[in-house]
This record gives C-alpha cells, structure tokens and sequence, in this order.
C-alpha cells in the first residue's frame, strides 16, 4: 500500500485508473507506478502547463493527441478510430519513444528504436516532465495498448521493462 497523504487530486485519480481491476498483471507494472509516484513527489507534485511541461509531440501517438484535447480524462481510453490497429499503435509508440529518450542512449542502426540496454550514460533533462503532461503519458499509453491486447504480448513487456528502468 502507498501513502497517498499530499497527492493532489490528478496523481491519486490517475494511480487509481492505473491500478484498477483491468491493469496488467506483471508486477513490474505497480514497481513502475510506485516509482511514478516517487518522481511526481520529488516534483512536489507540480503539474505544469505549456510546450516545455510536455515530452515531444513528433511521433507521438495521436491517442495523445486526443487524451490532451479531452482534458486528459484518466476513466477513458482512446475510441478504437483514435487509438488504431494495436500493432500500427505498438510502432508508434517506439517510435515516440526512442525519440523522447536521450540522444546518448543506444539505438538499432536500421530502426532507430532505443535498444533496452539499462546503460546511464547521461543526462535525462528531456524526460524529466512531471505533471500531467509528462511521463504519466507514457504511463497511460502503455496502459491503453496492455488493453487492447488479446493475451501476453513481448513488446509491450519490453516497452514497460524499459520504461520502469527509465522511470
């Protein structure tokens, strides 16, 4: 159990639609939230606004580009014509990204996707976003696409291994 004493009201309502019965099993998932947690409270809990509060938009997944136009509402999921075929939403979402982590982080040469390697080598400024905005994103579309999928997936749990390290 977490203590939730001084979440604002955005960071428990978010934990909470991530945790929810439909969550992924792996227990990597709730290590990653936990770890979210961590982060946003370094933060101080800021939720900041504008272009410099958000990871990059080139490449995103436009299942973002809708949770941002609808207010980010953590109790609903991209309709299926937003959020796509599952596998063409799996590309995107490497492709994002490999293109929000560091320049210093080994990519595959034909790719260019971030190669899982846990190797810190660098600054971590451009993933440093907390807030809304920032890599709670990354949490809710890897939640998105976890539930879209018909069973285990290998790619996903290799998305969240990465993530979690990152996180």
């Amino acid at each position: 159990q977490v203590d939730r004493s001084g979440w604002p009201k955005w960071v428990s309502d978010a934990y909470d639609a991530l945790m929810a019965d439909n969550r992924p099993s792996d227990d990597r998932w709730v290590t990653t939230l936990t770890a979210w947690i961590t982060f946003e409270q370094n933060h101080e809990f800021r939720n900041p606004n504008g272009s410099s509060a958000t990871l990059k938009a080139t490449g995103r997944p436009h299942a973002i580009s809708w949770w941002f136009r609808n207010r980010k509402p953590v109790s609903r999921e991209p309709p299926d014509d937003i959020f796509g075929d599952v596998d063409a939403f799996a590309a995107q979402w490497w492709v994002w990204w490999s293109m929000i982590n560091p320049p210093w982080r080994e990519r595959d040469s034909t790719t260019g996707r971030v190669i899982i390697n846990e190797t810190d080598n660098g600054d971590w400024s451009n993933l440093t976003r907390p807030g809304q905005c920032g890599i709670l994103t990354v949490l809710f579309c890897l939640f998105w696409w976890h539930q879209r999928l018909p069973g285990p997936c290998q790619e996903w749990s290799n998305a969240l291994r990465d993530v979690a390290w990152v996180v």
